[in-house]
């Protein structure tokens, strides 16, 4: 598990980019709100919560990028039943 250390504390690093993910997540929503966005929304808190787990995601993502190091994963992503070998 990954830790990041906040002046001498230290936090989850989930918990640090699920605060990053909570701020662009605020940001974006106020930004749909003065839009009038959100009335073509059917469910707001429901959008509101996926907008947020999407972007927590994201955040993960470019904080720990995953990279393949061997070329049979490369071979089973791009074809997992072997049905195309050449």
């Amino acid at each position: 598990m990954q830790e990041v250390s906040l002046g001498g504390v230290y936090l989850p690093a989930a918990l640090v980019w699920a605060g990053i993910a909570f701020l662009f997540s605020t940001a974006i929503s106020w930004t749909l709100s003065r839009t009038r966005f959100y009335a073509l929304v059917w469910h707001r808190a429901l959008f509101d919560v996926s907008l947020f787990v999407i972007l927590w995601g994201v955040a993960s993502a470019v904080a720990y990028p995953h990279r393949v190091r061997d070329p049979v994963s490369v071979r089973w992503a791009t074809d997992p039943f072997g049905c195309c070998d050449d």
